[in-house]
């Protein structure tokens, strides 16, 4: 789960804040996204069709002159100018749209394991064809950029191929989305919710921070992890119960034992030592055991992320060590009480 949430995906998820449903105000996005970027806490409008970690659509495209055989489903992504610069999603060849290039409405910005799929050399300034349901209906852009490969699922997945494509004249998107300065949020927040009255009237204002938002397709995992370190945490609780429990027991039935040790010339680290060591085999053997079952459970949780971290044998070794240290804090006060009682009361005990 740290991995999960330090991972670099590819574009900046924070300092975003998604307006929602801004497809209820039509063509005046582009004025409302205009009188956005009038305020110096906003440094960065988009408009788009979704956003990384929610659904994608999905089109057959072919490299224009190959044959109708060759053809590749691409996930498509809908938006204008500033999805890039807003997201900082850094190119690795070409450009991103721009406003100043009309021609542009007629191109796509592909990702770079779009362009592996399509086996592309030098892919910027090539055509790429969306196939219709009938010839006349097929689309030709021309492909005039390349971004870097950025999660725009979840981590479940590997990193599909993306076509990035222009909205069509006095096209829109259901989001907004809006980087803001860090500092004064709420009057930032209050800046936008008027200004989106200004252009919607007594619509509701709906937003979400984008990394909170982002963070929901992982919400599964999450619970799974407050569950299982509750579990975690009881178990060990019960564990020390019955650890402390056994301690009481066994010293009780040795202590004529610990009391002849100790009138032989045993010290009481040589006592400790006697009665600790029963319950550290039993703790290790319990490791050994462990081990492979967890391995195999994580392992095979883990084989569900296309992106994810190694299980390593640190992590065991240092799970034991832990398990060890509990065990003996437990049964430490028991083993340090019995070591110090008077061998001549411990040789009257009956």
């Amino acid at each position: 789960m740290q991995y999960i949430q330090n991972k670099n995906l590819g574009f900046n998820k924070d300092q975003v804040v998604v307006i929602e449903k801004t497809d209820d105000i039509g063509a005046q996005i582009e004025p409302f996204k205009h009188e956005l970027m009038q305020n110096p806490n906003v440094i960065g409008v988009s408009n788009s069709q979704t956003l990384p970690g929610k659904n994608f659509g999905s089109n057959v495209h072919k490299v224009a002159g190959t044959s109708g055989e060759e053809t590749h489903l691409l996930w498509t992504l809908f938006s204008d100018y500033n999805f890039a610069q807003t997201y900082q999603i850094k190119m690795a060849e070409g450009r991103f749209f721009s406003p100043e290039r009309k021609t542009d409405s007629m191109a796509v910005v592909l990702n770079q394991t779009a362009v592996k799929v399509l086996g592309l050399d030098n892919p910027v300034g090539k055509e790429l064809v969306q196939i219709g349901a009938t010839a006349d209906r097929s689309i030709t852009y021309k492909i005039i950029g390349v971004t870097r490969d950025f999660n725009f699922e979840s981590l479940h997945q590997k990193i599909r191929p993306l076509v990035i494509k222009m909205f069509g004249r006095n096209g829109f998107g259901r989001y907004t989305s809006v980087r803001i300065a860090p500092g004064d949020i709420k009057q930032t927040l209050a800046f936008l919710e008027k200004t989106w009255h200004k252009f919607a009237g007594a619509q509701a204002f709906e937003y979400v921070f984008f990394d909170q938002d982002f963070a929901k397709i992982y919400e599964s995992e999450q619970r799974t992890s407050r569950i299982l370190s509750i579990f975690a945490v009881l178990a060990i609780f019960i564990a020390c119960l019955g650890l402390f429990g056994l301690a009481s027991f066994v010293t009780e039935q040795r202590t004529k034992e610990i009391g002849i040790r100790k009138t032989l010339g045993a010290s009481v680290s040589n006592v400790v030592l006697l009665l600790s060591k029963e319950f550290t085999r039993w703790v290790v053997l319990a490791n050994i055991i462990a081990w492979p079952v967890a391995y195999l459970i994580m392992k095979d949780w883990l084989d569900n992320f296309a992106y994810r971290i190694n299980i390593s044998f640190l992590t065991f070794f240092f799970a034991a060590m832990l398990a060890l240290l509990i065990a003996l804090f437990t049964v430490s006060y028991q083993t340090i009480k019995a070591s110090l009682t008077n061998p001549v009361e411990a040789l009257r005990y009956e």
